[in-house]
């Protein structure tokens, strides 16, 4: 990850709090861009998750939110509109809009000896509006 750091250092960002990986599961990196006039105030940090609060300005969000939130996201398995709505409800509340993705459909897959393996778009970016409108060209691109 130190390559990451610098490469987001390089950009202007410093950073609030991480929790890092293990093997190549979680891991939460929240960085605060440099001039901005906001306050990040870290509440706890656990295992794989860190409650914080932002006091204004544009923000973001990236990564593995291990959910997905429509049935067209996920091929195999079977879908839980109630875990969805979980995920649904917090970006509502925090209205966050999911960003536009590019590339392949899914970001985590798993292959299932004898089933049907199940494929699903766990990593995603979301941002709010101030956040939106200010790099409104901005979008993701899935690698794998």
């Amino acid at each position: 990850f130190d390559n990451m750091k610098t490469f987001w250092e390089r950009q202007g960002y410093s950073k609030v709090a991480i929790v890092d990986a293990q093997g190549h599961s979680g891991g939460v990196w929240i960085l605060k861009q440099d001039g901005n006039n906001f306050d990040v105030q870290v509440e706890d940090i656990h295992m794989n998750a860190i409650t914080f609060s932002i006091s204004l300005g544009a923000w973001l969000l990236m990564g593995d939110f291990n959910e997905i939130i429509a049935p067209g996201e996920q091929r195999g398995g079977n879908f839980h509109q109630n875990r969805a709505d979980g995920l649904i409800s917090v970006m509502d509340n925090c209205n966050l809009i999911d960003l536009n993705c590019v590339g392949g459909k899914f970001t985590w897959h798993r292959n299932c000896r004898g089933q049907r393996s199940i494929a699903k778009k766990l990593d995603r970016g979301m941002a709010n509006l101030s956040w939106r409108l200010s790099f409104p060209e901005a979008f993701l691109e899935t690698l794998c």
